[in-house]
């Protein structure tokens, strides 16, 4: 039947192609199905489509890329949907997301910023403008609204450094080799005593 379970597939009353018929009186082994008629292992295709599932291999370069930068291009959208926009302002304006703010915040909820940008991408994605002036108009909305969300005062990065380059296989490598410095260096916290 297929590459799930092992079955024979279901004869028919018509004897096969082939110039040799088998004979009625052979009984048939259930363990042993048939042969497919395209001559290929029942499992090839499951084999296929799990290479396809397997991640490309990731290139061993450490010279980084222009892709492994952090900009703003990168962090703020580009592009825009209006459905999930209307979506989005008609759940705010809805009894549910009312009912919702009223719980969470005891008032009513204005959703004039919703349909702003619901309208801003009406104006926007209706091809009165080219490709990429539509990028950097969404672009920067993006970058005024972060501003308007944040403000010009104190945010975290005044005490912490904002990352610059994407961070790639942090999690590979020899995690023996370092549990072994941790022991062999005097980090462990093993309970040995050291005089």
């Amino acid at each position: 039947m297929g590459w799930l379970w092992n079955t024979p597939t279901p004869t028919s009353p018509s004897p096969p192609p082939s110039s040799q018929a088998p004979s009625p009186s052979a009984p048939q082994d259930p363990s042993n199905p048939q042969p497919l008629a395209d001559n290929k292992p029942p499992d090839t295709d499951l084999r296929t489509f799990l290479e396809s599932l397997q991640p490309p291999p990731s290139p061993s370069s450490s010279s980084p890329s222009a892709s492994d930068l952090i900009t703003a291009q990168t962090t703020h959208p580009t592009t825009l949907s209006c459905r999930a926009a209307f979506d989005t302002a008609f759940y705010c304006q809805s009894l549910g997301g009312q009912f919702a703010n009223i719980y969470r915040y005891g008032s009513l909820r204005s959703c004039s910023q919703q349909w702003s940008d619901f309208w801003f991408c009406m104006r926007t994605n209706r091809g009165f403008v080219g490709d990429e002036e539509k990028e950097v108009r969404v672009l920067k909305r993006a970058v005024d609204r972060e501003r308007e969300k944040y403000g010009e005062g104190g945010s975290s990065e005044d005490v912490w450094e904002g990352r610059r380059r994407v961070v790639r296989g942090a999690f590979e490598g020899d995690w023996g080799f370092v549990e072994e410095m941790s022991r062999g260096r005097g980090g462990g916290g093993d309970g040995e005593e050291r005089g």
